[in-house]
């Protein structure tokens, strides 16, 4: 009996692949005719024509390849990842900037050029009229009706540009560094004690709370108009009245004057020394005998404009927002801790004979304070 060697060798084939199907089971049977799907659109090319090559279409093409092969395969998933593993190998790349035009890559004789030989574009992207449109806003679009809406409508703004006209007289100037948030630390002016007020100074109306112990400030009243009705009342203030001028603010000049003979060595191997019962620090030297409330030159006495602004220094909203919130919020929900109406605060209004309804009532065993009009019942 004769067999056909090469039918025989057919038949073999197909078991064998049979067999290897029944291995794999069905899920790579249905998996495949994905694969064929994906290799049937892949006819479509990925990439656009004149073999540029995009991260963005590398990347999917990464992921089309991991997902063929077996699970639990190494390929990177990602461009990004794929050139981490080349970069410690040595197979790391180098980007090379073109000009706008393609006329020339800048590398070789062309690498410390700032513009194209060619056709004389730009090494850098620029986005010049968008800058521009916003670094003139204030001079072009701004809405000048006497009001303050922005920092140009401040009289800072305006007296810095009348003492710098040729720098004011560009709208694209930037104005850094026109004042600070942080008077008493950057000033160099105490901000407690019988002299806080860098305005006041010396005339600083202040008084010594006793039983709380505190420097409280009631002299605020001079600062409002001549004829506030403010100024005529008593009992809600501290019982007199108040028609006492504002002083006026001292101008950069003057304050420079009175900083500029102090001498002051930083660092924290400064040691205390007693004078006269009062701890005084040995590092500040003042060239008067009199005790000053300034305490340094403000480093920005350097800047060559600082001695013409108005306001140098000013007060943080946000932290002033944030502690006034607290005592009030704390006085009117009788908060421990927090509350600024208690015993020792009533016996200062005895003290300054004002408010006689608050003054606290001493039992046998219990003091009894009278609720303010500020008290929720």
């Amino acid at each position: 009996m004769y067999v056909d060697n090469k039918a025989n060798e057919d038949d073999e084939f197909g078991d064998r692949l049979d067999e290897m199907l029944r291995d794999v089971g069905e899920e790579f049977i249905n998996w495949s005719n994905e694969l064929d799907e994906l290799l049937s659109d892949s006819k479509l090319p990925l990439w656009p024509v004149g073999n540029g090559w995009s991260d963005k279409s590398f990347t999917a093409l990464l992921e089309i390849l991991k997902d063929m092969l077996p699970n639990g395969n190494e390929l990177p998933k990602s461009t990004y990842d794929a050139k981490k593993i080349l970069c410690p190998m040595g197979m790391g790349y180098k980007k090379i900037h073109a000009s706008p035009n393609d006329c020339i890559l800048f590398r070789h004789d062309y690498k410390d050029l700032h513009t194209c030989p060619i056709c004389g574009a730009s090494y850098y992207k620029t986005r010049e009229k968008v800058a521009n449109k916003n670094l003139t806003w204030d001079a072009d679009q701004r809405i000048s009706d006497g009001k303050l809406r922005h920092p140009t409508d401040s009289p800072q703004w305006i007296t810095f540009d009348n003492s710098f006209p040729e720098f004011g007289h560009e709208s694209r100037n930037l104005r850094f560094g026109l004042c600070t948030d942080a008077y008493g630390n950057l000033s160099g002016y105490s901000v407690k004690g019988h002299k806080a007020c860098p305005i006041c100074e010396d005339n600083t109306c202040y008084h010594q709370l006793v039983h709380c112990r505190k420097t409280v400030y009631m002299g605020y009243r001079r600062f409002l108009d001549k004829f506030h009705s403010y100024r005529r009342l008593k009992k809600a203030f501290n019982g007199v009245q108040n028609y006492t001028d504002a002083p006026q603010p001292l101008t950069g000049n003057q304050v420079y004057e009175r900083v500029e003979g102090i001498n002051v060595t930083f660092g924290k191997t400064q040691k205390l020394k007693s004078q006269k019962g009062k701890r005084s620090k040995s590092n500040v030297e003042i060239p008067t005998n009199e005790k000053s409330p300034w305490k340094k030159k403000s480093i920005f006495f350097d800047l060559p404009y600082w001695n013409t602004l108005d306001v140098r220094h000013s007060i943080d909203v946000m932290h002033v927002d944030r502690n006034v919130c607290d005592s009030l919020v704390g006085t009117l929900l009788d908060i421990k801790g927090k509350t600024k109406d208690g015993l020792n605060a009533r016996l200062d209004l005895v003290e300054m004979c004002i408010r006689p309804t608050l003054a606290p009532c001493r039992g046998d065993k219990k003091t009894y304070l009278p609720p303010a009009a500020h008290t929720l019942s």
